[in-house]
């Protein structure tokens, strides 16, 4: 077998993901110290929308990495504004007006975690979680190989998985919480608000101009 072989074979071995995660996997638990986090979706949907991997029309290139099969869903959060940013909207090769054009179809909301507090998240940027068997960085696989991490947390018990993000150049931490599908705000949410001209332009220049939203616009 080849060099290449070889570390392909490897890859494909550390994607297998189990059918659920042992309950002694590394665990994190969120409280009222972590404070607000973030999350950029598009206008039209609410911030606590929760996508699900097999929803009717929804095209393989536009499904989350960590999407629950229904009647689950996921929804994504980052630590850090300018992480989100880059999570959400990184992808170079693209013209400057389309840029713009994708960042005035997104939405910024503050994103209050109470009622997540101190139910467990699936850590998996703990060095423990490779010894467990996880992939060292869960963000990095193809989308279709960490869908099943994703699942087998839920399957668990876990309320959610703790991740470094993929995009971010200082691959600071997201969350991907877990609950029914669709929208489900908290009784109280302040109302989302379009990206400031500051933080587009922090952006534009951190990836050379060239970015858009995903195609994940939920």
């Amino acid at each position: 077998m080849g060099l290449d072989s070889a570390v392909n074979a490897w890859l494909r071995w550390k994607s297998r993901s189990p059918d659920r995660l042992d309950p002694g996997f590394p665990t994190v638990r969120l409280g009222p110290d972590d404070g607000q986090w973030w999350r950029i979706h598009g206008a039209g949907y609410g911030p606590w929308w929760f996508a699900s991997s097999d929803s009717p029309r929804r095209r393989l290139a536009h499904i989350g990495r960590f999407d629950l099969p229904a009647p689950f869903g996921t929804c994504y959060l980052a630590e850090f504004l300018a992480g989100a940013a880059s999570e959400s909207m990184r992808q170079t090769g693209v013209s400057h007006s389309d840029s713009q054009e994708a960042a005035n179809s997104r939405r910024l909301s503050q994103m209050a975690l109470g009622r997540w507090h101190g139910k467990p998240l699936a850590d998996f940027t703990s060095a423990r979680a490779a010894e467990a068997g996880a992939p060292d960085d869960i963000a990095k696989l193809r989308r279709g190989h960490a869908r099943p991490w994703a699942l087998a947390a839920h399957r668990a018990g876990f309320a959610g998985i703790f991740y470094r993000l993929r995009e971010d150049p200082k691959r600071r931490k997201g969350i991907a919480l877990f609950h029914d599908a669709g929208e489900h705000p908290p009784a109280v949410q302040p109302p989302a608000q379009q990206l400031p001209v500051g933080l587009r332009t922090e952006i534009g220049a951190l990836f050379g101009g060239e970015f858009r939203g995903d195609p994940i616009l939920k």
